[in-house]
């Protein structure tokens, strides 16, 4: 596969799975480092950096980080979803959430 088509494919993936506004994210992050202090919010910060970031400025470093985000969010997928408490979503959706996936929201 040409590199070109395989960085398109690595957005379009990625495009694809994250599908939780930079807006959205900003205020988890908020809710995250407020009252789940023990969670790590790295990964939001990361999909905010990519989602702002046009296309075109994507560089090596980006689309690396994508793959991994792609990685994590399927893999998550696969893992049995636990139970969720007074409307709070499970510890697996949450985990989810924090990668950029909201598992709740319907597609496109």
């Amino acid at each position: 596969m040409k590199k070109d088509a395989l960085k398109e494919r690595v957005y379009q993936n990625y495009k694809t799975l994250v599908n939780i506004p930079t807006k959205d994210l900003t205020e988890l992050g908020g809710f995250i480092k407020n009252f789940r202090k023990h969670m790590d919010i790295r990964p939001i910060q990361k999909n905010i950096r990519l989602l702002q970031k046009p296309k075109a400025d994507w560089n090596v470093h980006d689309y690396s980080s994508a793959n991994k985000v792609i990685q994590f969010i399927t893999n998550m997928k696969k893992v049995s979803n636990g139970p969720s408490y007074d409307g709070c979503p499970s510890n697996r959706d949450m985990c989810l959430m924090i990668w950029g996936h909201d598992p709740r929201r319907k597609k496109k």
